[in-house]
């Protein structure tokens, strides 16, 4: 104890708070732990260099040396507790007016601006006073440190000893049987997803842009081309989670309690520990996962080789809420990281190599996905989001989307052509986007506007199979068939076809899942 007041710790604490703060209130829906450790390390190591400065500084006077530290690294994540405090008036309280949640942040600001003053002023005045402050920022610091830590480990005792136990269950049964057993020559089998790659016929439609020398491309190299496709669902990680697991994801939202649920976990394990992977696996093939920002899919356990991001987007998103982050130049290093880590992916697609063993390669690349940030010559830009005018995107946001589109299209297809060389026997590859586009507010509806159904859900879907398996991908096939089919056809595995389904969710309720099928296809046909 004696030692604990010697050096104070509460400055370190300061340092490695908002990082849990916002993972409590931003990431642990959404995020797995693991992607809590990179800036939590990074904010202690900081924490520790600033601390270590101060105390050269004032040798003789560490408590002058912990109050300073204290007060830069509140300076620096000031602005994090203003993006939390905003986040958590309007997502966990349900405060609809964002304006009082603005007031809320500036009246916070106002009262840090005041007592950083007042800290400042004791200082340079040696006030006697300054003990009480210390020991208050000493007492204050460490209940929000213990208290955040315990919000987490509830969070974590519910995913590890409820959530995940519940879904590794409903895994085991629908894992894929062995039905006739088939002697197969060794195909390595790719699946690549371009995120919010929409389909030939959306692209036309509503962007004005004709992909058509694309598909003839494909289709040049043997890949069957569904140019008016569906997804199964309008969400990445749903869809993502139907896909690797070969099935609609009922299951998950089979109570209200489920359907009223806000938090993502029970889609981690299926993302992270997918039973294609694990049934592939079991055929004697190597897993390779190439990730992408997004967690969970930045990386897996289950790899034989994993190849990460330079950047996920928790970190991201938390060192772009830093005062520092606010900066031009370190923000356009977290641009840079961002746009490497998606060129990367796509170096990592073409040099992939399981040596003598066959290969199970996924690749989720977040392109043509926004922030738009790579022209369609592949020369970076500066990063823009879409504005939204009555749910639609402004002509900027469509003409950058259609500029990645673009790139992607002409990315892919030299990592396709570099695959298809290396590879002894022709691979399989399956080329898909997990969703279409559309203005992501009109996800916030439980009844949104016909032109999402119209819009979201289209998707490329492209397939590079044998030649006595082409007839299996028949026309109409959706993502949750797609390795039903392949498997099936491969391995002998007893999956039939499911019925081919659109199910809606909202990003607040994720499992609230509802049939719209015979809606998405009516307003399909009479596109037509």
């Amino acid at each position: 104890m004696a030692k604990i007041q010697a050096i104070p710790l509460y400055p370190v604490a300061a340092g490695i708070l908002p990082v849990l703060v916002t993972y409590n209130i931003r990431g642990a829906n959404h995020v797995a732990l693991q992607n809590l450790l990179p800036p939590l390390i990074v904010s202690a190591l900081l924490s520790v260099i600033v601390y270590a400065f101060f105390r050269q500084l004032w040798s003789k006077r560490i408590d002058n040396a912990a109050i300073c530290t204290w007060l830069v690294l509140t300076a620096l994540f000031a602005f994090t507790y203003v993006v939390i405090g905003f986040d958590f008036c309007l997502m966990t309280l349900s405060i609809k007016d964002a304006g009082l949640a603005i007031i809320t942040g500036q009246i916070f600001i106002s009262l840090a601006v005041a007592l950083a003053l007042t800290i400042i002023f004791a200082l340079v005045t040696r006030k006697a006073w300054l003990k009480n402050i210390e020991n208050l920022l000493c007492q204050v610091t460490s209940f929000l440190l213990v208290l955040q830590l315990l919000v987490l480990a509830q969070h974590e005792f519910n995913y590890f000893f409820f959530i995940e136990p519940q879904v590794a269950k409903a895994q085991k049964e629908m894992m894929p049987k062995i039905k006739n057993r088939k002697t197969t020559s060794g195909r390595d089998i790719y699946m690549i997803v371009l995120d919010e790659m929409a389909s030939p016929e959306v692209l036309s439609r509503v962007f004005a842009y004709d992909n058509s020398d694309f598909v003839s491309q494909l289709r040049r190299r043997g890949f069957l081309v569904d140019e008016a496709s569906l997804s199964n669902y309008p969400l990445t990680r749903l869809s993502l989670a139907s896909i690797l697991n070969m099935t609609y994801l009922d299951f998950l939202g089979d109570s209200q309690a489920k359907q009223s649920q806000k938090d993502y976990g029970p889609t981690t394990r299926l993302l992270q520990r997918s039973n294609l992977a694990k049934f592939l696996q079991n055929q004697g093939y190597d897993y390779i996962h190439i990730g992408s920002e997004m967690p969970p899919t930045d990386s897996t356990v289950m790899a034989n080789q994993n190849r990460y991001p330079l950047i996920d987007e928790f970190s991201l998103r938390f060192w772009q809420s830093t005062t520092i982050g606010q900066t031009p130049g370190f923000s356009k290093f977290l641009a840079h990281l961002r746009r490497k880590s998606r060129l990367d992916a796509l170096k990592y697609l073409e040099l992939a190599d399981a040596g003598k063993r066959p290969k199970f390669v996924l690749c989720h690349i977040l392109c043509p996905h926004e922030p738009f940030d790579i022209n369609a010559d592949g020369s970076p830009r500066e990063e823009i989001m879409p504005n939204r005018v009555e749910s639609a995107w402004d002509e900027e946001a469509r003409s950058a989307y259609l500029g990645q589109v673009k790139f992607i299209e002409k990315r892919i297809l030299s990592a396709i052509d570099i695959i298809i060389e290396k590879s002894k026997n022709q691979p399989i590859i399956v080329l898909q986007g997990d969703h279409g586009t559309y203005a992501e507010d009109e996800m916030a509806k439980d009844f949104p506007k016909d032109e999402l159904y119209q819009e979201r859900y289209g998707i490329l879907n492209a397939y590079l199979v044998p030649s006595d398996m082409k007839e299996k991908i028949y026309r109409g096939i959706t993502p949750v068939n797609s390795f039903r089919v392949i498997l099936s056809e491969l391995f002998g595995a007893d999956l039939p076809t499911l019925a081919d389904r659109q199910i809606y969710a909202t990003y607040g309720q994720p499992f609230k899942f509802r049939d719209v099928s015979d809606r998405v296809r009516k307003l399909q046909a009479a596109l037509k």
